[in-house]
């Protein structure tokens, strides 16, 4: 569940909703709550998304970490982030279970509950839907996040939806860090100076020249930079790009694609993309 705003009323929630907030899929979906909702002095970032080539927001680190590993799997085609939930409905559950249901401590209005993830994924041809929640291990016996998971799941298994909890244990760091290395390199071609035919044709250069030279990824970069009289840094961005798409595979799990060898890099398409914390 994502922090609740410091201000809310009947006209703020009126005003979301006219505003389209929480609706729309891919590239239209707007989330519930976005950065700009709270003050500066936390953390919050927004991210261009791959699969939904729109602009993300994330309230907590461990959101975008999560954010890296749904884009990288191949069986996640859209991420909805700060998707809410009816407020009629959590108002039932809550009075259900004898708990009180979030709300401005001002003026008394209840808040809309959202989930930090709403994920759509093909399996096997089918679309199906799962709900996914981040917190850190040290806040989950807190009383009132228990009562908020429990509004949360009665709600999500109403609607037959899988949901989860995920903690800063389920998200293995070093694969995290390899991705955002790449992930800013996946529309190369909107952010440099050379043309796609250009990027299209070195990266094909590369990737043989990855396969026939023992070393450093950066060494091999940094030299291919000198022989092809290109700006330092250009090759290894090339790279990166490539690494993105898939096009070339790396071990994520072993240690920072920045200091690998070629040894580590397999010229293949798909490998095992299973997400055990999706």
């Amino acid at each position: 569940m994502s922090k609740y705003n410091l201000s809310w009323d009947e006209n703020k929630l009126k005003r979301y909703i006219k505003e389209g907030r929480g609706q729309g899929i891919g590239k239209d979906y707007k989330p519930w709550i976005t950065v700009h909702d709270f003050p500066s002095n936390g953390f919050s970032s927004r991210q261009p998304g791959w699969k939904s080539n729109r602009v993300c927001h994330f309230l907590s680190h461990n959101e975008l970490r999560y954010f890296y590993m749904l884009e990288w799997s191949d069986v996640v085609t859209d991420i909805r982030e700060q998707f809410p939930m009816d407020l009629e409905e959590t108002l039932d559950i809550a009075d259900n279970l004898g708990i009180k249901h979030p709300e401005n401590r001002g003026s008394k209005t209840p808040y809309i509950m959202t989930s930090d993830f709403m994920i759509t994924l093909n399996v096997k041809g089918k679309e199906i839907y799962k709900v996914r929640t981040i917190k850190p291990t040290s806040e989950l016996e807190k009383k009132n996040c228990i009562e908020h998971f429990e509004i949360e799941r009665r709600y999500w298994a109403a609607h037959d939806i899988d949901w989860g909890i995920v903690t800063d244990n389920d998200i293995p760091k070093t694969m995290v860090s390899n991705i955002e290395w790449a992930y800013y390199s996946y529309n190369l071609e909107s952010e440099n100076d050379l043309s796609l035919k250009e990027l299209l044709y070195y990266g094909e250069l590369l990737k043989d020249k990855l396969e026939r030279t023992d070393g450093r990824l950066v060494h091999i970069a940094a030299k291919f930079d000198k022989e092809m009289n290109l700006e330092p840094g250009t090759s290894l961005d090339i790279v990166k790009h490539l690494i993105a798409h898939k096009e070339i595979v790396m071990d994520l799990q072993a240690k920072r694609c920045v200091e690998s060898s070629t040894h580590s890099i397999k010229r293949i398409i798909k490998k095992n993309d299973r997400l055990a914390v999706i």
